[in-house]
């Protein structure tokens, strides 16, 4: 297995994203109840975000048949990068308003997070196949686990250094930052169709060919050696496991 430049490039946005994920469990709750805000109303902002993550991944593999896998990435990088400052920047509201933002920047963070999670699973599958998919999934999903790790760390830190804002701010732009290197890396769209777009252009090319050799007065038809071969055409075209037709 061979992990190449866009699957290591991906894996270290996922380190990113659950980096950011990990500063909201140990350093809302204080903030909020300085508010007023009660545990009730946290839990309500907490169950925000997986919501808005199951439901937007259930139609993303649909949309990613009509958008740009590209732009869906770079799209998503910047929502979630902005809701994460967003999110940080509530404790400077007060009590209502702090409840409405939260609710709201989680569930952006859910919908974009399920969005870049939904495109690179897709670009995987398009990367590798069988047993390469499934270690390069183990691994992916490894880095979930270091991106929490590494966001409480370096979050707390940053916490002591510059209170509740800092570390939302901080991972919001490391995310800003590396946009631009990640859209000139990714595909923009799934190598299969890029297959099936160079496929269909040799097609028209054959076309073409056998219509100006059929001008000329020479008709070619098909091919028969002196022995007898038989050709057989086989279709090795993978199975997206992505995509869903509604």
């Amino acid at each position: 297995m061979k992990v190449n430049i866009v699957v290591s490039t991906l894996m270290g946005v996922s380190v990113i994203l659950n980096a950011a994920i990990a500063l909201v469990g140990p350093f809302f709750p204080p903030e909020a109840e300085k508010k007023g805000v009660d545990l009730k109303t946290v839990g309500y902002i907490f169950s925000a975000y997986p919501s808005a993550f199951v439901i937007v991944s259930l139609v993303m593999p649909t949309v990613l048949h009509f958008i740009n896998q590209r732009a869906v990435f770079i799209i998503s990088a910047v929502i979630y990068a902005a809701s994460v400052a967003g999110f940080g920047s509530i404790i400077f509201m007060d009590k209502n308003l702090m409840v409405y933002l939260g609710l709201s920047f989680r569930i952006l963070q859910g919908s974009s997070n399920a969005a870049l999670y939904t495109t690179t699973y897709s670009i995987f599958s398009t990367q590798y196949e069988g047993g390469d998919f499934m270690k390069i999934n183990s691994v992916f999903k490894g880095t979930i686990g270091g991106g929490l790790l590494i966001g409480l760390l370096v979050g707390t830190v940053l916490y002591i250094i510059g209170g509740y804002f800092l570390p939302f701010l901080v991972y919001s732009v490391i995310m800003l930052l590396c946009i631009p290197f990640v859209a000139r890396i990714i595909p923009a769209k799934p190598m299969e169709q890029e297959s099936n777009t160079k496929n269909e252009r040799n097609i028209d090319g054959d076309i073409e060919l056998g219509e100006s050799n059929h001008s000329s007065g020479i008709q070619t038809l098909g091919m028969k050696s002196e022995t007898g071969s038989k050709f057989k055409i086989v279709n090795n075209s993978r199975i997206n496991p992505f995509k869903l037709v509604w």
